[in-house]
């Protein structure tokens, strides 16, 4: 039997790398799909990966979840 990913909403205010009942949140089904369909392949999205590479926690405004993430020494908002 596969897990249930958590609701997203859980992750709020954690940073990508904690876990939610076991899962974190750049490998939650709907996060990864995500990032796979916006930045298919490439340096990137390789970036999003890197645990170095997101300095704030999650965010939620409306319906949507944001990041920070740092790229050559600028702040990007995914």
């Amino acid at each position: 039997m596969v897990p249930v990913p958590p609701p997203l909403a859980a992750y709020v205010g954690k940073y990508v790398y904690d876990e939610v009942d076991g899962t974190r949140f750049l490998n939650h089904p709907q996060v990864h799909a995500a990032i796979e369909a916006a930045v298919p392949t490439g340096d990137v999205r390789d970036i999003l990966y890197t645990r170095d590479a997101v300095v704030t926690p999650i965010m939620k405004m409306g319906k949507k979840f944001f990041i920070h993430v740092v790229l050559s020494q600028r702040m990007v908002v995914m």
